[in-house]
């Protein structure tokens, strides 16, 4: 079974800013930091550090803007099935 957590993983407010980018969303650091620390995108911390995960935040817009379709059938970028 192949690992995907690494390809998955955002390391830090600066990643997952420009995830947040790549979804077409205005972000910079400051906005990511800024969503994450009050809970308006899934995200955690390993010891100082903001993580999050592609594939939740990915569900969790999914969710927000109605997409019950997709948040119950949720793919990868690439269109693979989760």
């Amino acid at each position: 079974m192949h690992d995907q957590t690494g390809s998955d993983l955002l390391d830090g407010c600066d990643e997952i800013a420009n995830f947040l980018q790549e979804l077409g969303l205005k972000a910079d650091r400051r906005r990511a930091f800024h969503l994450c620390a009050n809970k308006q995108i899934p995200s955690g911390k390993l010891g100082a550090k903001v993580i999050g995960s592609k594939r939740t935040i990915r569900a969790h817009f999914r969710r927000v803007t109605g997409d019950a379709q997709e948040a119950a059938h949720p793919t990868d970028s690439d269109g693979a099935a989760a």
